[in-house]
């Protein structure tokens, strides 16, 4: 797997079945696409998350943003 970025998305690059598979990842959201080459995938990608952000200001919706930070966990006694 490839990792891409664009703005604050993460997105990977995965080649399954004779495809090229972009998605964005961390969302909650399935947002991907099919590209015909990996040298076309950080365009592909770009374009991708500019049209889920466009899409979800159309429909009124705030777009999911990636997660982040961390998740403290205590170990049992």
């Amino acid at each position: 797997m490839t990792m891409l970025t664009y703005k604050e998305f993460r997105g990977s690059l995965e080649h399954e079945d004779g495809r090229w598979i972009v998605q964005i990842l961390d969302i909650e959201d399935t947002v991907l696409d099919e590209v015909t080459d990996a040298a076309a995938a950080q365009e592909a990608f770009a374009d991708l998350v500019e049209d889920y952000l466009e899409t979800c200001h159309a429909a009124g919706k705030e777009p999911s943003r990636p997660y982040e930070g961390s998740h403290a966990m205590r170990p049992g006694r």
